[in-house]
């Protein structure tokens, strides 16, 4: 169990790692949604359950030519499995911090979560359904918010309906109920037990929010796959006026300001052919196919033969040679293992050779040691020498990425530079976010002259828009 715990702590932070590394590539080849999907990596190999080897010892016994056959005493198989039993038991020590830190996040959290529902639902004015999906004004958010488990909630703040144009306003509900028919708030909850078990682990906490805004993005692609082109830059409009909604534990805002930028650029990559979505699955696929054998927790149980009734007899043959193990086969199919010693009567001419049982002190010197068994199993050392080094760090270049990858080409190290310096102004990092994908667009072959001079009236007026809100 210990090395179960410890061996499936490790390899979840590996593929955490590995997923940071992978998830932009992805994203540029095959779409948000599909790098959205490689989080099923870490959270498989969370429930992989450990792979057992069965050491198989044979019943050794040897009798006169005809003698029955016994088993060995249960009380020599568990000595044989027995390998620590002195000293403080430090694992289970360890085992104790590590649930209860657990343990103490989960309620904390989940504590600080009622409490936000409590507050945007104390005085919200419920205003329309959407299916089962209640639809609220709340003084308590600053944009539309998704939340609610099993009593499912849209939330809007007062100024919604003027701040917002009719078809933004669309285009924003649309993006909430998405998140709730996709289940998106139950798979927060899932990922946030997860990080429960890793509360000491800072790389799941920066694999946590990389999670958050791949789950946004996957939305985004969701909700624009559904939408007319020419709606896309009014969508865009719609989460720049959004950007300061107030995020919850196992809700969805609707967008971040910190990562804004990267979001609308993100909305950029979603355009994917079929083809590639379904080499984007079934390289997920592969994927799992692959990492969760070789990552399993292998344990080895030492068994022996079922013992045969000493009532049932076999017969050996005279001739056998000294120390060769005899096998039967049953009639069941089963099988029984006799081994041949030697035992001398008399001298010379007048020597004789037998069969007789061998004693257990024999028995014992046939089952493999300590040392013998600890050699079968890979150690620590030759495991960690098969896992890529993880550094991660804190930085800032000056680019405004999150998260930028200097992992080695070789794949031997995973080395991750994380940027947690806040956005001093909420509404300049959208309008920069705006201006980012202004350029982007005007200088983007693939679009027609009349859709690019179309976009980039809507977002003139967008900036427009915003620059006088920032003055």
């Amino acid at each position: 169990m210990i090395e179960w715990v410890f061996d499936t702590l490790l390899w979840t932070t590996i593929l955490m790692a590995l997923v940071m590394a992978l998830r932009a590539p992805v994203a540029r080849l095959f779409g948000a949604k599909i790098a959205y999907a490689l989080w099923i990596l870490p959270a498989a190999r969370l429930f992989t359950p450990p792979m057992v080897e069965e050491i198989v010892v044979p019943a050794q016994v040897a009798h006169p030519v005809t003698a029955p056959v016994t088993s060995m005493a249960p009380e020599i198989v568990a000595s044989a499995q027995a390998i620590e039993a002195a000293g403080p038991n430090w694992a289970a020590i360890g085992l104790s911090i590590w649930l209860g830190g657990a343990a103490l996040l989960f309620l904390w959290r989940i504590g600080a979560y009622l409490q936000d529902c409590g507050e945007i639902l104390e005085d919200a004015r419920e205003i329309d359904t959407i299916g089962s999906i209640r639809l609220v004004e709340a003084f308590g958010v600053c944009g539309p918010l998704a939340f609610g488990l099993f009593r499912k909630y849209i939330a809007v703040p007062p100024a919604f309906f003027r701040d917002f144009s009719d078809r933004e306003r669309e285009l924003a509900l649309a993006h909430e109920a998405s998140h709730h028919r996709s289940g998106d708030l139950f798979v927060n909850f899932a990922a946030f037990l997860v990080l429960c078990l890793h509360w000491f682990n800072p790389v799941a906490w920066y694999a946590w929010r990389a999670f958050r805004f791949d789950q946004e993005a996957a939305c985004d692609a969701r909700t624009l796959a559904r939408t007319r082109e020419e709606d896309h830059p009014i969508y865009g409009r719609a989460v720049a006026k959004a950007a300061s909604g107030r995020p919850l534990m196992f809700a969805s805002a609707l967008d971040s300001t910190s990562s804004l930028k990267k979001r609308l650029k993100t909305m950029t990559m979603n355009d994917k052919t079929k083809f590639r979505r379904i080499v984007g699955i079934a390289a997920i696929g592969t994927g799992l196919a692959i990492a969760l054998p070789l990552t399993a927790t292998v344990s080895y149980a030492i068994t022996q033969e079922p013992p045969a009734d000493e009532s049932e007899m076999v017969e050996i043959d005279p001739d056998a040679d000294i120390n060769a193990t005899l096998e039967f086969e049953d009639d069941d199919g089963s099988q029984r293992y006799v081994r041949v010693v030697q035992h001398s009567e008399g001298n010379g001419d007048n020597e004789t050779r037998g069969r007789h049982m061998i004693s257990r002190e024999e028995i014992l010197a046939g089952i493999p040691s300590e040392a013998e068994l600890r050699a079968m199993i890979p150690s620590r050392e030759e495991l960690r020498a098969m896992i890529p080094d993880i550094n991660v760090e804190e930085g800032c270049d000056g680019s405004g990425e999150m998260v930028r990858d200097l992992s080695s080409s070789d794949g031997r190290s995973v080395h991750l530079v994380i940027c947690r310096e806040a956005m001093a102004d909420v509404r300049g990092a959208a309008l920069e976010g705006l201006r980012e994908a202004r350029a982007e667009i005007a200088s983007d072959p693939e679009l027609s002259a009349s859709v690019r001079a179309e976009v980039i009236a809507e977002l003139n007026a967008s900036i427009a828009e915003l620059s006088r809100e920032t003055r």
